[in-house]
């Protein structure tokens, strides 16, 4: 296994281990043995003086609580962040409803680019494999925006809580408690517009390659050759892709409308 994929098993296993020490903490298991802690009534009639006294159960209590909610949030927040780039400005492409019939959004340049454009990394969160089956049960839909790493052990999910893909991804692991909601408070959202980039039709070739780095867990995109100002943009999916919804031939104008 390479490295950096032993660190991120690492740091979800201490994820974990951190959130049962929040539990504890809620539990009073790190009282003292021998200094219960006191009823609340007790607790709101301790001086200043007791309550700034680190001998005093209460104040280890709370200390206690506090550093390991600190602890979780702050883990929650690093590790299931929306990773990716997208590096073409907003005036550079636009999203608007593909050509390919069937393929719902697709990804427009505005502008002429040249071969070898980088145009981000694939935005999502970067989970293991077997984190994702009980969403990917429950909202099977997502799985069509879903990048599986070719070693087949972790996946980059750019869709919310419930399998959809929004305009940009604020993070969050369903497995984890509270991960959605401090990741949508704490994590800075990232766009998801390089996931519009479909298949071509039949007789058009594809204008984007990818590029993955397992040490890093990143896909680049590059563009194959040079593209023109209103062209869409088109990848290969691979050999495993679903194609069974997927329309093969382009639509007209008249059509190509929500």
């Amino acid at each position: 296994m390479p490295k950096r994929s032993t660190t991120i098993r690492l740091s979800q296993w201490l994820q974990r281990a951190t959130a049962l020490v929040l539990i504890l903490s809620c539990s009073q298991a790190w009282i003292p043995l021998g200094a219960p802690s006191p009823p609340p009534l007790v607790i709101s009639s301790l001086t200043t003086a007791d309550a700034l006294s680190f001998s005093n159960p209460a104040t280890l209590w709370g200390l206690r609580m506090t550093s390991a909610v600190v602890s979780y949030i702050s883990l929650v927040a690093f590790l299931d962040r929306p990773r990716g780039t997208l590096l073409l400005n907003e005036n550079q492409y636009e999203i608007k409803p593909s050509q390919v019939e069937n393929a719902g959004l697709g990804f427009y340049v505005t502008e002429s680019l040249p071969q070898g454009t980088i145009l981000g990394t694939y935005p999502g969160v970067l989970l293991p494999l077997d984190q994702n089956l009980r969403k990917l049960q429950q909202y099977p839909q997502c799985e069509a925006y879903i990048w599986r790493f070719s070693d087949s052990k972790f996946i980059c999910d750019p869709t919310d809580a419930r399998g959809k893909i929004q305009s940009l991804c604020t993070g969050g692991n369903p497995s984890v408690p509270f991960s959605v909601e401090i990741c949508s408070l704490l994590a800075k959202p990232v766009s998801t517009a390089l996931t519009r980039i479909n298949e071509p039709p039949t007789g058009r070739d594809v204008n984007v390659v990818t590029q993955e780095n397992l040490d890093e867990r990143t896909t680049t995109f590059v563009l194959e050759r040079n593209v023109y100002a209103g062209e869409e943009l088109f990848m290969d999916y691979g050999l495993t892709y679903d194609r069974s919804g997927y329309g093969g031939s382009i639509i007209s104008n008249d059509e190509n409308k929500l």
